[in-house]
């Protein structure tokens, strides 16, 4: 027994031992740091230095023949980097080395005369880190060794590019093992493109949880199966030209998500001066498609496509992008992530959509034979629903996802919040080589897709109690509405219409008004032609400029002046500012004089008025017009028909001034668009909150244009029902719709309370954002117009949410059905390989029938916890809102009840990604 100078870090206790004890107590626990104590403190020493050998391949026994390892050898463990003595096992009962070091928990970098390990421990902690918080490895490895040594005295040699080649490679293997292949023989060699990647288990699969049937119900349920897949790309995770393909080849590229890259490549090479050119101003995403910089860079980011509504990543749905987001990249990327579909429809949401779909497919014909559509699938395309107000007026009832019949509520913005998860993984494959990269976002997507599985319990449950009240609450208002509507046959009428433009896009839209406005320009043109044509019939003349003339030209004065007092008003001008207000001010004042020569032929009383503001500085004048006046002074003051050709001139300037809102702040989503694609940096974002400024002032004139024409109106008109119409503008009104509700100035609060806003199915339009003439201007024509537009509408979004109870339920049997295939699949791959077998190897048999059971479990652990979930939801009475005589019931008895377990599990904490058949994530 000798002195107690030793003690441990990692055990429990910090208690002090002396040498022999603590040599004892830690040679199964040699990877713990020991201090001693020394000169009056405490220093670091290790095992290695205290004389602790590590045996290998006798448990805990002795060898008769130890053969000693390398000297220094290097274990990589969570708590830092360490060097250990080690022995192998020679005797007779020895083992391959790598084989005594894996069943020692220790990783191996090389298979011949490893001198390196990282022990399980720390891939697995590595590996969690990396999905999770999307650490880098150089990251990690640069606190495993602040951790041996803070003050970096005594670091050992470093591993860091032994480290890496130990991370991909255990990526790699548990990417295998978790889709099944080591329980197949010949797994690894005979896996084919797309089995490496979890398929959403809640989207139709023919064959593993669709019921008898499907493809006969009738077509007003044909959408229950339906496959929803979004598209998009993002210049986020591009590449820099590090090391080459030949030399960093992926490990399993083209069998998970990436597409496979022989026949992506020589597609794309085929197609280089492909002209993708969109005709809707209302988006410019192609516009830009050559813009981005690829300078330096192998890769500008990836297109990407999901399952839309439970955002899962297609199998083979991920390329990457070479130079923008281009039609033969995305073609072949979205072809391949749908290829082999077996069902009836296929939607297909981008937010290009409107372009993108023409001559598809033509374009599709240029593909493999194996990744065209079926001519039996019905694809039809919409646009998500946050990126449809971007787009011309004439893009988006078409390819609205509120007015599309059968897509219940789905957002098709779900791979918006997808990047939002992977993006941060960015900065580190960017200096990744191609096949690296390729493996780490294999890895990442996998990890999405399994939470996003795991996820579908709580998901679906939410979606299904919301979508339930929701739709009792939009029925009534409908009918509520239809009841309110007593004229005979009318809404007969407009039942018809919009089924008839449902089947039909070349048919009338019913959700837009069909009845237009004359614009400023139309009602000045008119107005002249009909003064022309009263002088040509002999009424008289006042002078060579007209009245209409005479408004025109103070309407003109008008903005002058609002933009020469927004300007003056300015605080802290410098001499050069204040300079050119002067310059203004003179010129405003000359343009006046002309006015009032005009003024005094139409309105000569009013100059008495003028003269008082003499002293006044010229923006602070007031013009007169004739809505300045009551109706008295009106009669007295003005020409005849003055008054009402300024009535029209005010109208016209109010809708131009919401057209002129509406389409500035369509410019402004444009400038978001542009920096989230644009590659990053000071001088992007610079440019684009220049621009977002200059936006703001444009749409603060014509706000101000249009409450000036407005409060003219009123002079002019008194209350009425043209009110309805051109409302008062608050500046509530004047934001954007909620589909790209956001600013420059947008701080990070707002921006998080306007994520969490509801959405066009809970709440109303900003008013200037609804079709003009809703509620009608006492024409019965429009006022009928206005009322079918608001009855469609109102039918839609009731029609959405009871499509979405339908859809919730059929999901929710979709996933129990997919978990139970999967755990049958596992229960029935607990079979060991016949080689192995007539080796007698039996470690590796009990290896692969205890992994098999394992993912078993899991699979049944899942079926159990989402139906208890689901029961509850039943319990509570939500089921009663869905019909039980239409479309494929919920439980297996054809009841509305899910079934119950008796033995409910929680979610388990492993993360297996599929089933080991030969290629059981495809459709056939």
């Amino acid at each position: 027994m000798g002195d107690p100078l030793y003690r441990c870090l990692e055990c429990f206790g910090f208690r002090n031992e002396c040498l022999d004890c603590c040599m004892e107590q830690h040679k199964n626990l040699p990877l713990y740091w020991i201090e001693v104590w020394e000169d009056g403190c405490f220093k670091r020493t290790t095992l290695q230095k205290m004389g602790l050998r590590i045996q290998l391949g006798h448990e805990s026994a002795a060898c008769t023949n130890p053969a000693a390892g390398p000297k220094s050898f290097t274990i990589l463990h969570i708590n830092g980097v360490h060097l250990v003595n080690i022995d192998y096992c020679d005797c007779e009962r020895r083992v391959p080395r790598r084989i005594q070091l894996l069943r020692a928990g220790l990783y191996p970098a090389t298979v011949q005369y490893p001198a390196t390990c990282a022990t399980l421990g720390v891939l697995k902690h590595f590996h969690g880190l990396s999905l999770c918080s999307k650490v880098s490895a150089y990251e990690y490895y640069l606190n495993l060794e602040r951790l041996t040594d803070s003050s970096q005295v005594e670091i050992p040699k470093t591993r860091y590019k032994a480290f890496l080649r130990m991370v991909r490679q255990y990526r790699h293997e548990r990417l295998m093992k978790r889709a099944g292949r080591g329980n197949i023989e010949n797994g690894i060699a005979t896996t084919s493109p797309g089995d490496l990647a979890l398929i959403c288990a809640a989207c139709p699969q023919p064959g593993i949880n669709l019921p008898e049937g499907w493809e006969r119900v009738p077509p007003a349920l044909r959408f229950l199966y339906t496959l929803f897949v979004s598209v998009d790309a993002n210049f986020r995770l591009k590449n820099r030209l590090r090391s080459n393909e030949l030399v960093d080849a992926g490990l399993h590229t083209g069998l998970a998500y990436f597409v496979p890259q022989v026949s992506y490549k020589e597609h794309v090479m085929n197609h280089v001066s492909q002209a993708d050119i969109s005709s809707c101003s209302g988006f410019a995403a192609l516009s830009r498609a050559d813009s981005k910089s690829s300078t330096g860079l192998r890769y500008t980011g990836v297109g990407m496509c999901i399952c839309a509504r439970h955002e899962l990543i297609r199998p083979l749905g991920v390329g990457d992008l070479q130079k923008g987001e281009r039609y033969c990249n995305m073609d072949y990327i979205v072809l391949s992530a749908v290829a082999g579909l077996a069902l009836r429809m296929l939607m297909i949401i981008y937010d290009i959509a409107c372009q993108w779909r023409v001559n598809f497919s033509k374009r599709m014909q240029e593909l493999p034979s194996h990744l065209h559509i079926s001519d039996n699938v019905l694809v039809d395309f919409c646009i998500p629903k946050c990126h449809l107000h971007a787009h011309q007026s004439m893009c988006q009832t078409p390819h609205s996802l509120n007015l599309k019949p059968g897509v219940g509520r789905t957002d098709g913005e779900g791979i918006e919040r997808d990047w939002s998860l992977i993006n941060p993984a960015a900065n580190s494959t960017k200096e990744m080589g191609a096949g690296s990269r390729h493996d780490t976002l294999d890895d990442i997507f996998g990890y999405h897709n399994w939470l996003k599985t795991t996820g579908l319990g709580l998901s679906l449950r939410r979606k299904y109690r919301l979508a339930v009240v929701e739709s009792k609450r939009h029925q009534g208002f409908l009918d509520e509405l239809t009841a309110s509507i007593d004229v005979p046959g009318l809404v007969e009428t407009w039942m018809t219409a919009v089924t008839d433009w449902e089947n039909d896009k070349t048919k009338p839209n019913p959700y837009i008004s069909v009845s237009s406005y004359e614009t400023e320009k139309d009602v000045k043109l008119q107005l002249i032609e009909m003064e022309n044509e009263a002088a040509a019939s002999g009424s008289t003349v006042l002078h060579a400029k007209s009245a209409t003339t005479f408004l025109s030209m103070g309407l003109t004065l008008e903005e002058t002046q609002h933009r020469l007092k927004a300007q003056a008003s300015e605080r802290d001008l410098t001499s050069t500012q204040a300079a050119k207000v002067e310059e203004a001010r003179l010129a405003f004042h000359r343009q006046l004089k002309q006015f009032w020569a005009l003024q005094a032929v139409y309105m000569p009383l009013a100059l008495a008025l003028v003269d008082i503001q003499v002293d006044e500085r010229p923006e602070d004048f007031d013009l007169y017009f004739p809505s300045s006046l009551d109706a008295e002074e009106r009669n007295r003051m003005c020409t005849r028909g003055l008054a009402t050709k300024e009535d029209k001139l005010r109208e016209a300037q109010c809708r131009d001034s919401l057209d002129r809102i509406q389409l500035l702040q369509r410019a402004k989503r444009h400038v978001v668009i542009y920096k989230k694609k644009s590659r990053p940096g000071q001088r992007t974002g610079t440019r684009a909150c220049s621009e977002f400024d200059r936006l703001d002032v444009k749409i603060a004139q014509a706000t101000a244009k249009y409450r000036l024409a407005r409060r003219a109106l009123l002079n002019l008109c008194g209350e009425g029902i043209w009110m309805n119409e051109l409302r008062e503008l608050h500046d509530q009104d004047i934001r954007p719709p909620p589909a790209f509700d956001i600013d420059a100035n947008t701080t990070a609060r707002n921006m998080k309370e306007a994520a969490t806003r509801l959405g066009e199915g809970h709440r109303e339009v900003p008013w200037i954002w609804r079709s003009a003439g809703v509620m009608g201007d006492g024409d019965d024509t429009e006022l009928n117009e206005g009322l079918r537009i608001e009855w469609a509408k109102s039918r839609a979004c009731a029609l959405r949410w009871s499509e979405e109870v339908r859809l919730c339920k059929e999901e929710m049997r979709r996933v129990r059905e997919t978990l139970k295939f999967k755990a049958q699949q596992w229960s029935t791959c607990d079979k060991a390989w016949t080689a192995i077998e007539e080796k007698g190897d039996d470690s590796l048999i009990q290896g692969i029938l205890a992994f098999a059971r394992t993912q078993t479990n899991v699979y049944e652990g899942l079926l159990d916890h989402f139906t208890m979930l689901w029961n509850e939801a039943s319990k509570k009475g939500h089921s009663a809102a869905i019909p039980e005589d239409e479309g494929i019931k919920g439980g297996e008895d054809g009841g509305s009840e899910f079934p119950r377990t008796d033995t409910p599990t929680d979610t388990p904490t492993d993360t297996p990604t599929d089933t080991p058949t030969e290629h059981p994530n495809r459709p056939a």
